[in-house]
């Protein structure tokens, strides 16, 4: 119990036998069944797949760094995050691929590829709420995953189409192309979109009955795939239109327009980017933004409510003041602890209050809890390190 996983593991359907077989097997079937789309990724360019994979990576870094922002106050255990983007860039990628080519032999694809590809990017998501229930608290960790999941998505299409689009033609030199597929946000349509469905999934955990809890996420769902639908039927045309209509006087004022347009053909496209991801999510954007500042207000009294009772225990008087004092954009300090140990003994407490959270929901006992129990005396063996480690100088 004195790893953060293994407390989310604790009483999952992972924690059994059963569990473990259950999920295997899904796994396994979905490989057999998808088996075509794997070879086709990573058996033709497996070279230039992986350099494609590693330099979207790269040009996503702000996704991740603004991810890591909004997950302060209850961080994620990372291999649950990496597998969340290495599932899909590996697994879940390849099986909606295979899918959408099963359809394709039916009905034209683009009018169900939103609805394939959306299911697919938060499949992740949904295998946790159903075997690890713990891991995710909320809609801010609905959010999150739902966001690791589109960001593996974004970087395997992203490899995908300089390989097989413009490799063979261009070799090498496809890659270096591609940046003008960039935009200056540092994020792509397949993260925004799986970080929206991810928030209503997260949000829907925490609703113990009601019609909405089911609702609220497949309207969400289906509202989404429509603009991916949408964004693939024509959307990213009118916003190349539009993008270029902002452009065109600046253009048309050079000397020699044609000569102009060639020296910024690379940050032109990139700017047409940016202007496609702000246009096509312009209704979900907002809604996210939302989503983030509730969920942070969620987060906070959670926090709040739960830490109540470990006045004297796991918190001090001292520290439970700053709870109370806690606002958004910033993360709160215990005082009277170096850096450190105080960010430790802060996330630890931050995990304490939503496993409390979390068993009051399941009517279960805070006090026998087994995660409870181990996270209130980490706390306590915290302090004890810091007051040996001031008696010994």
């Amino acid at each position: 119990m004195n790893k953060h996983l293994t407390r989310i593991l604790y009483g999952s359907a992972l924690a059994t036998t059963r569990g473990k077989l259950v999920l295997t097997a899904i796994l396994i079937a979905l490989f057999l069944l998808s088996l075509p789309g794997f070879k086709e990724y990573y058996t033709v360019y497996p070279l230039q797949l992986t350099a494609g994979i590693l330099m979207a990576s790269v040009l996503y870094i702000p996704t991740l760094i603004a991810l890591w922002y909004f997950d302060r106050r209850e961080r994620e255990p990372w291999p649950l995050a990496l597998l969340a983007v290495l599932s899909v860039t590996l697994f879940f990628g390849p099986v909606a691929s295979q899918v959408l080519g099963t359809i394709d032999k039916f009905i034209p694809v683009t009018w169900v590829v939103g609805l394939v590809e959306e299911f697919w990017k938060v499949a992740p998501l949904l295998l946790l709420v159903l075997f690890l229930p713990r891991a995710v608290n909320g809609t801010r960790d609905g959010f999150i995953y739902g966001a690791l999941g589109g960001f593996g998505f974004a970087i395997l299409e992203y490899a995908a189409n300089t390989t097989f689009d413009y490799f063979p033609d261009k070799g090498w030199a496809a890659f270096p192309e591609g940046l003008a597929r960039f935009n200056l946000l540092g994020t792509h349509n397949h993260i925004i979109w799986a970080a929206a469905i991810g928030a209503a999934i997260g949000w829907a955990t925490t609703q113990r009955t009601g019609w909405k809890r089911f609702v609220v996420p497949v309207a969400v769902y289906l509202a989404v795939a429509a603009v991916h639908i949408f964004e693939d039927k024509g959307g990213n045309i009118v916003t190349t239109l539009i993008g270029g209509a902002t452009l065109e006087p600046l253009i048309v004022a050079q000397p020699n327009p044609e000569q102009f347009m060639e020296k910024i053909f690379l940050p032109s496209q990139i700017y047409l980017g940016t202007v496609n991801v702000l246009l096509i999510n312009i209704a979900i954007l907002p809604v996210l933004f939302v989503a983030l500042r509730r969920s942070g207000d969620a987060e906070r009294r959670v926090i709040r409510d739960q830490l109540q009772g470990e006045v004297g225990r796991a918190v001090t008087p001292e520290e439970y003041e700053g709870v109370l004092a806690d606002r958004r954009y910033r993360t709160r300090k215990p005082p009277g602890l170096a850096k450190p140990v105080a960010r430790k003994i802060m996330q630890l407490q931050d995990e304490l209050a939503f496993h409390k959270e979390f068993t009051a929901s399941r009517d279960g006992d805070p006090e026998s809890d087994p995660p409870i129990v181990t996270l209130r005396r980490l706390i306590a063996s915290e302090r004890a390190n810091v007051v040996d480690a001031g008696h010994a100088t």
